[in-house]
């Protein structure tokens, strides 16, 4: 049974976000196996929160934000489309758009957990002002030398090796 305090993406919702082609294709697949579409948007879920969960507490708290709606949603749409199989008529091109898409949204995925500052703000608990970045902060003090923080980066470049000699 599907844990819908899990889901992040109802199948109501997944359905009305979607245009009329990508919409007939998911309807197609749930006639043919009932129950396709709520199964895989807790496995999209259990995936997202896996990619996040090195720096968010997951499972995220109610609200749901967009962008994690938005990712559910771009891994069930490629598995509607793996599942449905290919498609003549839309040509080779759609199918890199496809692949395109879930690449692109493991990309956000790995910015949003390794980013240090990350446009991707996701709330971790009921109150708007508490979010779930963990590191970050401030760097230096005011009283800090303004020269330490490149001499820090020129340190860091010589340690990993990526200065050559001019």
């Amino acid at each position: 049974m599907v844990d819908v305090a899990h889901v992040y993406l109802t199948k109501e919702e997944y359905l009305a976000g979607h245009r009329s082609i990508l919409r007939i294709e998911a309807e197609n697949v749930e006639k043919q196996e009932p129950g396709y579409l709520e199964i895989q948007l807790e496995i999209a879920s259990r995936r997202v929160d896996d990619y996040i969960c090195k720096r968010y507490t997951v499972p995220l708290a109610p609200p749901f934000p967009s962008v994690v709606k938005r990712w559910v949603g771009n891994f069930v749409s490629y598995q509607v489309y793996l599942q449905r199989g290919g498609n003549s008529q839309r040509g080779e091109a759609h199918d890199k758009r496809m692949d395109r898409l879930e690449s692109d949204t493991v990309a956000e995925l790995l910015h949003a957990a390794d980013g240090q500052n990350s446009l991707l703000e996701i709330q971790i608990g009921p109150r708007s002002d508490e979010t779930g970045v963990t590191k970050g902060g401030l760097i230096f003090a005011s009283t800090t030398n303004p020269f330490e923080l490149s001499r820090q980066q020129y340190r860091r470049a010589q340690r990993e090796g990526s200065l050559r000699r001019l």
